[in-house]
């Protein structure tokens, strides 16, 4: 009988242990961003034939890129593709811009344009969206996310 009773309560203390451990996982699966905490997504339209583009990519994303590594998810779009172009119109369409012209930046909600604009701004709008949870891809129509999330 005291044997009876020593493995219903290890059967049960083995059915709690199986519960958290469940319930833990799905506390993990449910919490959104990266394995390293929020993250801050963007994209970054370009034209292969564009200085301006080339400084931003290869000057001044790529310090950010280190700094913030997984949490910085920049989609890059060429422009000068159908596919590229499409979203583009897309994008300025939505956010309502009138004069369209690469490099051109949109986090979240945000547009930044030029090589000027994106490097003074897009810092700071990292750190700050960040500490704010993470931003979303932007909300363009017809635009499916990479990975599709």
């Amino acid at each position: 009988m005291i044997i009876a009773i020593r493995e219903a309560k290890m059967k049960r203390s083995l059915l709690l242990i199986c519960v958290g451990v469940a319930l833990l996982g799905l506390v993990v699966a449910c919490s959104g961003g990266s394995k390293d905490g929020p993250v801050v997504h963007a994209i970054l339209f370009y034209s292969p034939t564009c200085p301006h583009c080339h400084q931003v990519m290869n000057e001044d994303l790529p310090p950010l890129e280190r700094k913030y590594g997984e949490q910085l998810q920049i989609l890059e779009v060429n422009t000068s593709t159908a596919e590229g172009q499409e979203l583009f119109y897309a994008a300025l369409a939505h956010f309502q811009i009138d004069s369209a012209g690469v490099p051109m930046m949109i986090v979240g909600d945000i547009v930044l344009r030029g090589s000027r604009e994106i490097p003074q701004y897009l810092p700071n709008m990292i750190e700050y969206g960040l500490e704010q949870g993470g931003v979303d891809w932007p909300a363009i129509p017809d635009f499916t996310p990479p990975g599709g999330e």
